[in-house]
């Protein structure tokens, strides 16, 4: 839908700008970042928003705090993130 139909500036942020965003896990000991895949849902909460980011082996959850997230990079669709042990969990094959 057309940001000026809807009544959205330019320069305003909507959930659905973040659909496509390519992330990565920048590993501080081991000095890489690694592609974590794409976000493909966002979900709102009472606290903060939560990133679904698929990526060929997993699926991972981040809330948007700034313990995790680093940097969002809109214009060129790549977030960086600093996640944890446990929340990367193995994608089910059916």
């Amino acid at each position: 839908m057309r940001r000026d139909l809807l009544g959205i500036k330019e320069d305003e942020i909507l959930l659905s700008d973040f659909i496509g965003v390519k992330v990565y896990n920048l590993d501080q000991i081991k000095k890489r970042k690694e592609y974590l895949g794409e976000i493909v849902e966002v979900f709102e909460t009472a606290a903060h928003n939560i990133y679904v980011v698929e990526g060929e082996e997993y699926e991972t959850m981040i809330p948007d705090v700034d313990v995790f997230i680093k940097k969002i990079d809109l214009k060129n669709r790549v977030m960086e993130t600093e996640i944890i042990d446990g929340m990367k969990e193995i994608k089910k094959k059916f």
